[in-house]
Order: structure tokens, then sequence, then C-alpha cells
């Protein structure tokens, strides 16, 4: 079974450090970020804008 994808929903998430301290082995994670203008990428994580996640 592969490794799970962690997403993490808030208002003003501006730190990846919530899941690169989870113990959870994860693939990638995701966070859906509520101020944030554009899509950024940090060590293999994404900060995806609250408008944009909600076209999905």
């Amino acid at each position: 079974m592969p490794d799970p994808i962690l997403i993490e929903v808030g208002t003003n998430k501006k730190s990846i450090k919530q899941i690169t301290e989870s113990n959870i082995k994860y693939r990638y994670g995701i966070i859906i970020n509520a101020e944030a203008d554009d899509i950024k990428y940090e060590k293999n994580i994404a900060i995806i804008p609250l408008k944009w996640f909600l076209l999905l």
C-alpha cells in the first residue's frame, strides 16, 4: 500500500512544520491556505490557495 498524502487546511498556514514533523511517512503534503495568492513548493509539500483548491 502506498504512503498517504497529508493535507492540512488553514486560514493563514504559512509553515510546513506540522507536516514535516508528522510521525506519518507520507508521499507528499498539501497545505490549503486561504491567504495565499499563488502556488508555492517547499521540499515535498505544495501550498495551494483556497480559491484554487475549491475549483477542483
